[in-house]
């Protein structure tokens, strides 16, 4: 029997499995370096919400710790703006109202020889004095009503937005709204309050639609076109439906009021 030689192979046996190479893990892909944000004071928030009327603004605004800092931020900002507006309001109608009724008085002592009750530096406009108290009477019950004003907004600007598949919630809306809202706020008292300038009211509305506009888009990620529809199509539909529904209730009203008692305009000469 032959012993077969170590150095001869069976060509019939298969080649031993050649052993795989050693795998070499892949090195990780670099992570892009976050950028630490700096936080935007409320100054510069604010003037940036009113003077920067782009998109990317307001991404940045929403990108800020202050949207998420707390919910209850945007209405505080809106009481105390609106109090401010308030006190400018009654200064400026300080100012410019007795100017205003100095002038008159003095065409009038002009053409009627009338002593004008301004020549008595004690004497302030007509009125004044029981509009200042009238506002400070009801003030409270003011900036109660301008926070539940902005909260019907806000809410119904986002369920228009959620029926068109908006992605924003209704605090980052009121954060974006009340971002542009104080500080127009404070800057329309005073062109309001202002005489000759005032007729630029017209302007500043168009200018803050627009600013409500970009809001809307970049908090709710849409298109120009949904933006529109949200904000300008829902609400003139909305203000129709109430229009009609109020004056409908009134032709009610008055055709109850009629039926009931017929005898109610005889005594009328129409």
């Amino acid at each position: 029997m032959t012993t077969p030689s170590p150095f001869l192979s069976d060509s019939n046996q298969p080649a031993p499995a050649t052993p795989p190479p050693p795998s070499t893990p892949f090195p990780p892909t670099p992570e892009a370096p976050q950028v630490n944000r700096v936080p935007m004071t409320w100054l510069e928030l604010w003037a940036s919400a009113l003077t920067s009327p782009k998109e990317s603004t307001y991404e940045d605004i929403m990108a800020d710790p202050k949207a998420k800092a707390g919910p209850y931020f945007p209405y505080l900002w809106i009481a105390i703006s609106f109090l401010i507006a308030v006190i400018i309001s009654v200064i400026l109608r300080g100012i410019f109202g007795v100017a205003e009724f100095q002038w008159l008085y003095k065409l009038f002592q002009q053409y009627s020889g009338v002593a004008s009750p301004f020549n008595n530096p004690g004497i302030a406009a007509p009125g004044y004095g029981a509009s200042i108290f009238t506002t400070i009477c009801c003030l409270p019950l003011i900036v109660i009503l301008e926070l539940l004003g902005f909260i019907i907004d806000v809410g119904l600007i986002t369920l228009f937005a959620k029926i068109l598949g908006g992605k924003g919630s209704f605090s980052e809306l009121a954060f974006a709204f009340a971002a542009y809202t104080v500080p127009a706020t404070i800057f329309a008292t005073i062109i309001a309050s202002i005489p000759i300038v005032n007729c630029l009211g017209i302007f500043i509305a168009i200018y803050l639609f627009i600013l409500r506009c970009i809001a809307v888009k970049v908090v709710h990620k849409f298109s120009w076109a949904r933006t529109l529809v949200v904000t300008l199509v829902f609400p003139l539909i909305l203000a129709g439906i109430l229009l009609a529904a109020f004056f409908g209730l009134v032709f009610a009203t008055v055709s109850t009021f009629i039926q009931h008692n017929p005898s109610f305009f005889n005594g009328l000469n129409i």
